[in-house]
């Protein structure tokens, strides 16, 4: 008994049940620690093999663009948080917008805390799409707060009461600078929320034109980055989406032209100006 027990203070407990299980059948100490290890290595490998096959099937948002959805292996990573950048008038809010929509088809809640817009605005702008998104915010499968100046804990417990599944803050730029947020013990905790309740979230953050594909504070609180922008060609204006970054995901880095349409934003082939 006493060398058993120097055995199992020595030795993993795994190993320890391992050599006890092979003893009776081998005999020999040397045969049983080796057939033992070599039975460990093999229970250790199975162990990476559940995890690789978990990150396969790993559950995703559909984006309600349906080439975007391609592109990113069936959609956005669920309870990622993902930056939507680019100057005015690149189609951010539409996107985002479209995000939400595509939640009330699968009766997922969504919240947008909008900077600059008022409800009733961004309702009628959604309008022109088809989506009717008064409808959705009286039958409470999607709340529209407009010109949002609430603090970060107002907004998380709205969140949590709310139940939703899906939310969009435009434009975090005018809610908080990025030293703001990286000092903000209430925007951690909010993050912290977010991520255990598999809360997948659009950051839309305003970026000049100048500065249109260079990475700034606020892209790298996001688990993937989504850079929209726009072209000029000899004869028009191009919009563009690129993703930059979308963990867990294999992707293209090409630009894609995108257009916005009567039933929103549509991704097309590669940006013309590239091709």
């Amino acid at each position: 008994m006493a060398r058993k027990r120097d055995l199992h203070t020595l030795l993993d407990e795994e190993i320890f049940q391992l050599l006890e299980k092979h003893k009776q059948e081998l005999g020999d100490q040397k045969s049983v620690i080796e057939k033992a290890l070599v039975e460990y290595d093999r229970r250790k490998h199975g162990h990476r093999l559940v995890i690789g096959d978990f990150v396969a099937v790993i559950k995703r948002k559909e984006t309600g663009v349906a080439a975007l959805d391609r592109a990113l292996e069936g959609g956005i990573p669920e309870g990622f948080l993902v930056v939507v950048t680019g100057p005015p008038g690149c189609g951010k809010t539409t996107l985002a917008m479209q995000f939400l929509q595509a939640g009330v088809a699968k009766k997922e809640r969504g919240i947008c805390f909008s900077a600059e817009e008022t409800a009733e605005q961004l309702a009628r702008h959604c309008l022109s799409f088809g989506w009717d998104l008064k409808h959705e915010v009286e039958n409470e499968r999607l709340d529209l707060i407009g010109f949002s100046r609430l603090p970060i804990d107002e907004m998380q417990n709205l969140i949590l009461r709310y139940g939703a599944k899906r939310v969009v803050f435009d434009s975090i730029n005018l809610f908080h600078t990025p030293q703001e947020l990286r000092a903000s013990d209430s925007w951690r905790s909010l993050l912290k929320v977010l991520k255990e309740n598999g809360v997948t979230t659009l950051l839309i953050t305003e970026k000049p034109s100048s500065q249109e594909g260079a990475s700034d504070p606020m892209d790298f609180m996001g688990d993937g980055i989504l850079q929209m922008g726009t072209v000029e060609t000899r004869d028009e204006v191009l919009r563009y989406l690129q993703v930059r970054k979308m963990r867990a995901t294999k992707h293209s880095m090409r630009r894609f032209q995108v257009e916005v349409g009567k039933q929103g934003l549509q991704m097309l082939g590669p940006l013309v100006a590239e091709r």
